[in-house]
């Protein structure tokens, strides 16, 4: 994650600045010494896994920082390599400039080791916490995906209750309909009966009169 930020601020180069090579190499390293340690802190490292404001000062802060130490390598190379040249006729330093160069160059290995190691641990810790925020990313569109599916559900439930609700209706109504009808039958039946008895008996009482 940070690693490749590195790189591009890496690839930017450093500010080269005016006056002796050794002197702003000095100051360069002495400068990042007074940085770097802070972010060995044990707690800012705990910090950086949960506190996002922490992620962004370590883009804003310490990537920079970082790159700067491995843009001094270059030249401090140099410098070492003309410090270890064994042919007096080839050697660029005298005896103490040789030996401030190898003792800065000792300086600048302890500062770039330290510089590599917080990269590692705060590139791990940060890919652990965008980890974590994915997985919690992720469980949450999971919970509302099944809050979605159980509220479709509900719906589709109430709507075959609904519907089952009307077809019993439906069906009450039909039968309240078909004993209406089977009622009114059965009262044309006796209405019928009485009339075809009543009937008779008038037919008899005429005969019984002739």
């Amino acid at each position: 994650m940070y690693a490749k930020l590195i790189e591009k601020q890496e690839a930017a180069g450093a500010v080269v600045l005016k006056g002796p090579a050794y002197k702003q190499i000095s100051e360069e390293v002495e400068a990042l010494f007074n940085v770097l340690p802070a972010w060995d802190e044990q707690g800012r490292k705990e910090a950086i896994q949960v506190d996002t404001v922490l992620q962004a000062k370590v883009i804003a802060e310490l990537l920079p920082s970082i790159a700067a130490v491995r843009n001094i390598a270059p030249r401090l190379d140099k410098m070492h390599k003309k410090a270890l040249e064994p042919d007096p006729d080839l050697q660029t330093y005298g005896p103490v400039m040789k030996e401030k160069v190898l003792k800065l160059h000792e300086r600048y290995l302890l500062l770039a080791t330290l510089a590599e190691s917080l990269l590692a641990y705060y590139d791990e810790a940060a890919g652990k916490a965008q980890e974590d925020a994915d997985t919690a990313a992720a469980e949450v569109q999971q919970q509302q995906v099944k809050e979605i599916e159980r509220a479709n559900k509900a719906e589709q439930d109430a709507i075959v209750c609904e519907k089952r609700e009307k077809e019993a209706q439906r069906a009450k109504e039909a039968a309240e309909r078909a004993v209406a009808l089977e009622i009114e039958s059965k009262k044309r039946e006796i209405a019928r009966a009485k009339l075809e008895e009543a009937e008779e008996r008038e037919r008899a009482a005429a005969l019984a009169a002739v």
